[in-house]
């Protein structure tokens, strides 16, 4: 069975402090992706993209078509605005 991870970080958004937290959390990721919990995926089925443009999530998501088992995870920092 063929598998790819790929994680996403928004740690860097224009106008905004930087969100230290996202990059954290994707470490955190990957590494209980790593462990025999977390299924002990490869490192180098493990995609990190750091503040990716969408061009670029694209071109990773076609090239995952022909996997046979896919997980996507985003982390970045949302807030509600009035």
């Amino acid at each position: 069975m063929s598998r790819r991870a790929l994680l996403i970080e928004a740690s860097e958004v224009k106008g905004e402090n930087q969100l230290p937290g996202a990059r954290v959390d994707v470490r955190n990721m990957s590494n209980y992706l790593q462990s025999n919990t977390g299924g002990a995926w490869d490192s180098g089925e493990i995609v990190v993209l750091n503040t990716p443009q969408a061009s670029v999530v694209k071109s990773y998501l076609s090239s995952f078509a022909a996997e046979d088992y896919v997980f996507i995870a985003f982390f970045g920092h949302g807030y509600h605005a009035r």
